[in-house]
């Protein structure tokens, strides 16, 4: 599956690069640095790959439109209102809990759009608030998991 919000762009090569990848290594998500872009901006790479594995749990800094991951059941979006605008960190986060094993592309392959009206700036209200939410949500339906 991959995904690309309507406003951001692939480039001509992201997804023969992605399935090449994921073809020679094993992994299960696979996503890319990218170019942000807009109206009054100069072209900037993100510069976000480099992370550690576990941070992953700190911040989303895996752009839903850079993902390609296999396509099974867990990989779905939560619902739940209180992950609006992390939803999709959450999935990330959620895959990896059940052993996704996942690699950022270092090259960007993808044009993320930037405006006054990104839903991304505009969740940077309390983010830290949010992500708590959904830490402790998905802490606690492991740990339930778990004791069954």
């Amino acid at each position: 599956i991959a995904f690309c919000d309507d406003d951001d762009l692939w480039l001509p090569e992201k997804l023969e690069k992605q399935v090449e990848y994921m073809k020679s290594h094993d992994v299960d998500l696979v996503s890319s640095d990218i170019v942000y872009f807009g109206e009054g901006m100069e072209d900037k790479i993100s510069q976000r790959i480099d992370k550690k594995n576990y941070e992953i749990y700190l911040k989303n800094y895996i752009v839903p439109s850079t993902v390609l991951v296999k396509n099974k059941p867990e990989v779905n979006f939560n619902p739940d209102p209180q992950y609006n605008c992390a939803e999709d960190w959450a999935m990330f986060v959620q895959l990896v809990l059940e052993g996704y094993k996942y690699y950022q592309m270092p090259e960007a392959l993808v044009r993320y759009r930037m405006f006054d009206s990104n839903s991304t700036k505009k969740s940077k209200v309390q983010p830290n608030e949010r992500f708590r939410y959904i830490l402790i949500d998905l802490k606690k339906k492991y740990l339930r998991e778990k004791a069954v």
